[in-house]
């Protein structure tokens, strides 16, 4: 698929384009999980932060405002989803240990709720970036899907939770970031609209190269 084909790619292929780059994504930042980079640590959000602002570049503006408002949120969406997961689950811990003998019963119950209230969380402010820089993602069924989809694949976290010590997943939760990532980068590309009349040429000042049918010759070039 050469580089018109992508801008002006179906739903479908933007669907299959973002889910293939969100799964390396998900590998990416799982590999990366304990590395710093000039001091900073590669969270996950980065790494599908890119592919998402990619998306923005691709098909809706080259403009650098809206691929930076998409970044940036990303990756304050994935630090929101993981705090918030990370405290309902210290909450939760200590409410099923008051309860006591009942604990056992619905502790693994309980171990799911901070997954689905992170996932929540992180894609209701990834929806809300994109309905700014994209008008499609301010319709009820756009940003429902979205904020559904991240909510109910957030009960992954229990393959987190129940990995065994020592095991790989017991501090990288792939089983996590890969599904989530894919499916809400597919329904992302999806629903996105693309802008034929913005394309990265624009934003270098080149002239947009012509999408369609081939443009016939003025007299002059014919004459030449």
């Amino acid at each position: 698929m050469d580089d018109t084909t992508v801008h002006v790619a179906s739903a479908k292929q933007r669907a299959i384009i973002l889910a293939s780059f969100a799964a390396i994504s998900a590998v990416l930042g799982v590999y990366f999980w304990d590395v710093r980079f000039a001091g900073f640590q590669m969270l996950p959000g980065i790494f599908f932060g890119i592919v998402l602002a990619a998306a923005i570049w691709l098909w809706v503006s080259p403009r650098p405002f809206g691929i930076l408002t998409i970044f940036v949120s990303t990756v304050i969406a994935w630090l929101a989803a993981e705090y918030t997961a990370k405290y309902a689950f210290v909450f939760l811990a200590e409410m099923v240990a008051r309860i006591g003998p009942q604990s056992e019963r619905i502790g693994a119950f309980l171990d799911a709720v901070p997954g689905l209230v992170g996932g929540l969380v992180g894609s209701a402010i990834l929806t809300f970036a994109l309905s700014r820089v994209c008008k499609e993602f301010r319709l009820q069924e756009n940003w429902r899907r979205i904020v559904v989809a991240g909510t109910a694949l957030g009960v992954l976290i229990l393959f987190y939770y129940h990995s065994e010590p020592g095991r790989y997943f017991a501090e990288r939760p792939l089983p996590l970031l890969l599904p989530w990532q894919m499916v809400v980068a597919a329904l992302i590309g999806h629903t996105i609209v693309p802008r034929i009349q913005y394309d990265k040429h624009e934003a270098f000042g080149c002239e947009r190269p012509h999408i369609g049918p081939e443009k016939p010759m003025s007299d002059e070039r014919q004459k030449s």
